[in-house]
């Protein structure tokens, strides 16, 4: 085994914005820099950092989640006096004045989730109860050593000022607070502890947060193996581990070397990962098309069955783009310059590896992106992220870049652990902007704009939400060996229309757009390597172009410009047959339908025609000339002339048996006649799977 390490120790560096930085070693004698009148004077006007997180954050003043859960108990005098709940407050009482009176709060499980190298900015907000001016309070850190000894660290003061801070922040301030900005190092052994004091006899807090500026943000219970690399020509598989967890990890990494799908060698290696460590790198002998296993003595799987050398990019996630600025009912245009748009999107499959795909199609001047940044969305109808997974996106190593107008660009991969059907924050600071926006009105997910750069926020308060997805167009995973992309093209009814519709008693963030149940079939049925990609774009045509370009012209874009594609439904159609006064109109839409069949064989990718939809109950789009040219482009499709590889029975599946003219089950419909909104569901459950291999 070939074994090479970075070294690395358990050290965590936390640095704050004033020029000072104390180090300890453990031991029983603190260092000289760490003196107690050490001191730092802070600023009322001082403000937490934008874009922090916050890692302590008591609402003591709350019952419900903090005095009621006994959080208090968190919380010990600091030297002398008592504390304990009373009204609305958490109450400090001593019998003499002295500058020790306050209390200690141990924050060691708070600032140990960072890994070790993390940087950490601190600022404390407290919120105090009847303050006296002249006695200004004091905040520090203490840090035990190894060997018992405690040493103060970085002592920060208020100057007693009991003004409101106004900040850009969007933090909610309360009327009296302390704030200040303190720097440690710690070992693996360490003890943290949070400090407040303050000389008078009775003190009161009501809200207590510590907030960090981190880099990386981990969960200490974790190991981290990025996605192993394989080099063709020096036959090694490389892999990076990070070891967060409290006890050193045995890994077991097993290379099965097959031919003919037959293992005909294998090579097994027991790794100790030790606690604390980061970044270290591991190459192993591999070839292209060994199988490579990685499991610890517990039982955890870390990779199973992957593939060396065999993966490539599909994309899990995509949208067709429009013009943001067509018309103002559609879609309105937007200032989205200096501001952060938060787009969420749920991926399809699952990896460890992204890329993101930018487009400026419909721009006639360049599109600054400042800042791009990703991570998991907590909940669907929340803007809030898991910080844990907030990562930058970098464009040829890059943070910030320029797409030229007319172009598309994709992101540096990113190693990012997503699973099939999770969301992900796609949140980005943008500069200049064209005048003419490439977007995609129908996201059908909230979306959150704010001004400013607030790209690594937890959450973005916003009156300025939106459901549109701004120059994002497609997001890939590097996937296994057998995957394939699924490019579902159509209209409104692809486009998931009335799924967020608020006067039919829906809203947005429910993922119930036939697409995204078709998703979810997959995975759960053993199809895990088929991702679907929505082309739909509402009111779009085959042949006219509103709102956007014709679906004849834009066909060939929305097939290839995403990775891996396998296969194309194509439903389409009913926005050309709308009130027709005679039957022409199958003679030019059958022939542009032909050309995307030869279109799909011209790249390896399987056709699949899904028949248009009855509309017979639909009083804007049904006449009877409309419904025959409807049968003929059906009975084409579903003929052998027509090319396609297969027929998706979308029509019947949605069709109500006992109407005398084809329409779709009121059910489903309600008076809308056109779109099965309530039926999509059904729709998903009519795909044949089988199909998809």
């Amino acid at each position: 085994m070939r074994k090479t390490t970075k070294n690395a120790t358990r050290v965590v560096a936390l640095l704050a914005s004033f020029a000072m930085v104390v180090s300890f070693a453990g031991g029983t004698t603190a260092p000289a820099e760490l003196k107690a009148d050490t001191v730092v004077n802070i600023g009322s006007n001082t403000a937490v950092p934008l874009g922090s997180t916050g890692y302590v954050r008591h609402d003591l003043s709350d019952k419900t989640t903090a005095v009621a859960k006994n959080m208090v108990k968190s919380y010990v005098p600091y030297e002398n006096g008592e504390l304990a709940a009373e009204g609305d407050y958490l109450k400090f009482t001593a019998d003499e004045a002295s500058e020790t009176n306050g209390f200690r709060l141990d924050i060691t499980s708070y600032v140990k989730k960072n890994p070790s190298g993390t940087l950490y900015g601190a600022s404390l907000m407290l919120g105090v109860k009847d303050w006296e001016e002249d006695q200004p309070a004091k905040m520090f850190f203490e840090v035990t050593g190894e060997n018992g000894g405690t040493y103060e660290v970085a002592r920060a003061t208020s100057t007693g000022d009991n003004t409101i801070i106004e900040t850009d922040s969007n933090i909610m301030w309360y009327d009296h607070f302390l704030e200040g900005e303190a720097a440690i190092h710690y070992d693996s052994d360490s003890k943290i502890y949070l400090c407040v004091t303050q000389a008078g006899t009775v003190q009161g807090y009501d809200s207590v947060r510590l907030w960090g500026y981190p880099d990386e943000h981990a969960d200490a219970t974790d190991v981290f193996i990025t996605t192993p690399e394989l080099d063709d020509e020096s036959k090694q598989v490389s892999m990076n581990f990070t070891n967060l967890t409290e006890e050193d990890k045995n890994l077991v990494i097993d290379i099965q070397d097959y031919e003919e799908d037959e293992v005909v060698g294998e090579d097994k290696y027991t790794v100790t990962i030790p606690s604390g460590m980061e970044d270290q790198d591991i190459s192993l002998t591999a070839d292209q098309g060994d199988v490579l296993n990685v499991t610890d003595e517990e039982g955890n799987t870390y990779y199973k069955d992957y593939k060396l050398g065999t993966y490539d990019w599909v994309s899990t996630w995509a949208n067709a783009e429009e013009k943001a600025n067509v018309d103002s009912n559609s879609m309105p245009n937007i200032d989205l310059e200096g501001t952060t748009y938060r787009q969420i999107i749920r991926v399809t499959t699952s990896g460890t590896k992204l890329r993101f795909r930018f487009s400026n199609q419909y721009g006639e001047t360049p599109l600054e992106l400042k800042s791009v940044h990703i991570a998991k969305q907590v909940e669907p109808t929340e803007s809030e992220i898991d910080k844990t997974t907030d990562v930058a996106l970098t464009f040829n190593g890059e943070e910030s870049v320029e797409i030229p107008a007319g172009e598309t660009l994709v992101s540096d991969p990113v190693e990012f652990h997503i699973n099939a059907l999770e969301n992900i924050a796609v949140s980005t600071y943008f500069g200049e902007v064209p005048e003419t926006i490439t977007a995609h009105r129908g996201g059908r997910a909230t979306m959150y704009l704010i001004e400013g750069n607030h790209v690594s926020n937890k959450t973005i308060d916003s009156n300025y939400n939106r459901k549109a997805w701004y120059y994002l167009c497609d997001c890939s995973i590097l996937s296994p060996e057998g995957s394939k992309a699924v490019v579902c093209f159509g209209d409104s009814i692809t486009d998931g229309y009335g799924t967020d519709a608020s006067y039919l008693g829906k809203s947005p963030d429910s993922y119930t757009r036939w697409g995204d149940y078709f998703a979810k079939r997959l995975q759960a049925e053993g199809k895990e390597k088929i991702s679907v990609l929505n082309e739909g774009i509402g009111a779009n045509s085959m042949l006219g172009s509103y709102p956007t370009d014709r679906g004849i012209d834009r066909f060939e874009r929305d097939l290839i410009e995403h990775d891996g594609v396998g296969y194309c439904i194509i439903h389409f159609g009913v926005n050309d047959i709308q009130k027709l006064s005679d039957t022409s109109k199958a003679d030019l839409l059958i022939p542009e339908f032909k050309k995307m069949v030869d279109t799909c064989h011209k790249y390896g990718i399987k056709a699949y025609g899904a028949p248009i939809l009855p509309f017979g109950t639909s009083v804007d789009y049904y006449s009877e000339n409309s419904e025959k040219v409807r049968t003929m482009i059906n009975d084409w499709m579903r003929s052998d002339e027509s090319g396609f590889d297969g027929i998706i029975d979308f029509e019947h599946a949605v069709q109500d048996p006992d109407s005398e003219i084809p329409s779709i089950l009121k059910a489903y419909t309600g008076t809308d006649g056109l779109h099965p909104y309530d039926g999509y569901d059904v729709m998903a459950d009519a795909i044949d799977l089988s199909l998809f291999e």
